[in-house]
Parts: structure tokens; C-alpha cells; sequence
């Protein structure tokens, strides 16, 4: 029986590794899950076991290939320099297989670059989710050669499931209970710590031109002139390490949480708010009204949702404050086609690259 590693450790990774953990384990596959404080609570979700122990060098990593006899790896990606990029090192040192998963249309390079800035932690395969995510890779420098179109694992499988939250059959969760409707669900993410809050960017690049913490401010202005009782719920990113205080107003009632599902979230709410996070391509295909407000934006338009032409991009207060009136009031259509990254076995394809 031949074993395969697999290793997440960042939130996004980890929703598409785990249904291919799934196939792998139901085809007969010996699965052995190394994953981060992060994402622990995702893979004891799915019934998962992980492994925690810390993985911060090259040669750990090629001891823990070595001990478990692994013949497989497949890993999600990471902008943050960690366990993916050493187990895939260490898997070359070995002649093992290995295999990215991407998940995202952006921030191609930065997830197999080393401390010098060089393309040296490219596994033998990158899973792409289309052909634009394809030609969007070969263009920040990643060889053709490598790349192969598998469609979206977590997409797909959120595909299967938006009958049952479209018909809002799901449990409303305890937070929601007696409060004030309509509910805005509030997608937060690390801008001010990956870019910075000025001209002096961050440490994955250039000043974005707005910062979460702009946003979030700005929701709350625009909320203040719309003449509504509202619930929003600021749902964190699970890599945020910055404090928030509560935004108070007699009319708006303003929650915080961090590790609560988000598909949960879309099935509860009314509207979604957010920046350039992939899950407003899922509230979106959730049916959910949904907007990307990026004021000030500096650099090209990186929101998958913006993108392919699910959502709008607004940038300027009054635009939101606008918007969110009208979806108070009727909600916004959203543009329904068939989409290439979404197939029905996109675990099995990866399964079948290695």
C-alpha cells in the first residue's frame, strides 16, 4: 500500500486537500496529514487525523518522509514560508513525487520562493484550477512544464452543496438567534500585515492602497447613513493576529468571530462584504448579494469573484452605502453560467497526476 503525505497549513489550502484525502483513503492510499494550529480544527472537522509536530527546516522534513517510508507528497500552497515549501525540498532530495494544489488566481511565485528569492520550492506537479489560473501562473514565471488543469477541488465541492444552502436548509447558527435582521457578514483579511498600512508595503509586497481595518471603518460609516436596524458580523481571517475593537452604534449591533464556517455564515446572512478573498466567490455562488469594496486600490484587480465577473469592485464610500441600500431593498442577480474550474472529480484527476 503506497503512502502519501499531505501537508496544509494555511486555511484555503486546507479546503482543497481534504476531499482529496478523502479519495485517497477510499482508493487505498495510506494518508498521513501534517497540518498547523490553523487549520487543526478544519481536518478534525472531516474526521481527519494530523499531525502537529513542527516542521521548520528541510532536514525535518526529510526525516519525516524518511521514518513514515512516504512515496507521495501532495501539499496545499503558502505565502508564508513553512512546512509545504520544506517537505517539498526534502521531497526532491529523495526522489519523491510531489504535488501543489493551488487554490487561489494570484500570489503565484511567492508560494515557491525561497528566503533568496528564487523558484526553489516547485514541486513536480502544480494542480491548477483553470486555464486562466494556468496562463495567470506562467506569466509570474512558473514553467509550463509543470502545470496541468484539474479544476478547483474546494469550488467543485462547494458546487454539490448549493442546492441544500440555497433552499437554507441548515441550521441557523446560536449567534444569529434573535437578533436584529438584515445580517451583513463582513470578510475580513491580513492586508495590514502582509502589505502594510503605507508606502512602505509588507511583507508579500506593495502597499495595497486600503488596509482591512480602512474597510471595515468605512462599512461602518456607510452603515450609519442607511436608515436600518443591521446585525454585522466581522468574520476574521484564521491568520489574523491583530485586535479589533467593537464598532458601537445604537442602530448597528456588531459581532465578532474568527473560527466559524463561512458556508454557514452565507446561509444565515443577507448581504456579504468583502475585499479580494476567495470567499466572495463562494457567497456568490451561494446566492448571496455580494460586493468587493477595495477604496484606494492600488495595482491590478486580483479578486477572483471581480474577475470573473461574479461580483462588482466599488471604490468609494458613498458607492457602498449605495449598494447596500439597494440589496436591503432587492437583491442583486447573480449572473449564473457554467464555470471550466468546477468539475465533478477533480480529486481523482489529481489523484491519477501522481
Amino acid at each position: 500500500m503506497k503512502k502519501i503525505l499531505f501537508c496544509s497549513s494555511d486555511a484555503g489550502g486546507a479546503n482543497n486537500i481534504i476531499p482529496v484525502i478523502h479519495e485517497a483513503s477510499a482508493t487505498g492510499y495510506n494518508c498521513i496529514v501534517f497540518g498547523s494550529q490553523t487549520t487543526c480544527k478544519l481536518f478534525e472537522k472531516q474526521n481527519i487525523d494530523l499531525c502537529l509536530e513542527e516542521v521548520n527546516s528541510v532536514e525535518k522534513a526529510g526525516k519525516i518522509l524518511h521514518e513514515n517510508e512516504i512515496d507521495i507528497l501532495i501539499c496545499a500552497t503558502s505565502c508564508y514560508l513553512g512546512s509545504e515549501q520544506y517537505f517539498i525540498e526534502a521531497s526532491r532530495k529523495k526522489n519523491i513525487k510531489s504535488l501543489s494544489v493551488l487554490d487561489e488566481w494570484f500570489n503565484y511565485r511567492i508560494r515557491f520562493l525561497s528566503d533568496r528569492g528564487e523558484l526553489d520550492y516547485l514541486p513536480d506537479i502544480i494542480c491548477c484550477q483553470d486555464d486562466r489560473s494556468k496562463a495567470l501562473a506562467i506569466k509570474e514565471g512558473i514553467p509550463e512544464s509543470i502545470l496541468e488543469v484539474t479544476g478547483s477541488v474546494y469550488l467543485s465541492e462547494l458546487d454539490k452543496k448549493r442546492e441544500l444552502f440555497r433552499d437554507r436548509n441548515v441550521s441557523i447558527p446560536e449567534i444569529f438567534k434573535g437578533i436584529e435582521r438584515p445580517i451583513i457578514v463582513f470578510l475580513s483579511e491580513t492586508h495590514s500585515q502582509d502589505y502594510g498600512e503605507d508606502e512602505n508595503g509588507g511583507p508579500f509586497g506593495d502597499f495595497l492602497g486600503y488596509t482591512e481595518k480602512i474597510v471595515r471603518k468605512d462599512l461602518f460609516e456607510a452603515l450609519k447613513h442607511v436608515d436600518k436596524t443591521v446585525t454585522v458580523l466581522e468574520k476574521l481571517h484564521p491568520n489574523d493576529r491583530n485586535k479589533y475593537d467593537v464598532f458601537q452604534d445604537d442602530r448597528i449591533d456588531w459581532l465578532i468571530e474568527k473560527d466559524m464556517d463561512v458556508w454557514t455564515l452565507f446561509a444565515a446572512c443577507d448581504i456579504v462584504v468583502g475585499m479580494r478573498s476567495m470567499a466572495l466567490l463562494e457567497s456568490a455562488l451561494f446566492d448571496c448579494p455580494t460586493v468587493s469594496y477595495q477604496p484606494g486600490r492600488i495595482g491590478p484587480q486580483l479578486c477572483a469573484a471581480v474577475n470573473l465577473g461574479l461580483v462588482s469592485c466599488l471604490r468609494e464610500r458613498n458607492e457602498l452605502e449605495k449598494w447596500i441600500f439597494n440589496n436591503f431593498n432587492g437583491k442583486e442577480k447573480i449572473r449564473k453560467e457554467e464555470f471550466s474550474f468546477i468539475k465533478s472529480d477533480v480529486p481523482k484527476r489529481i489523484l491519477e497526476l501522481v
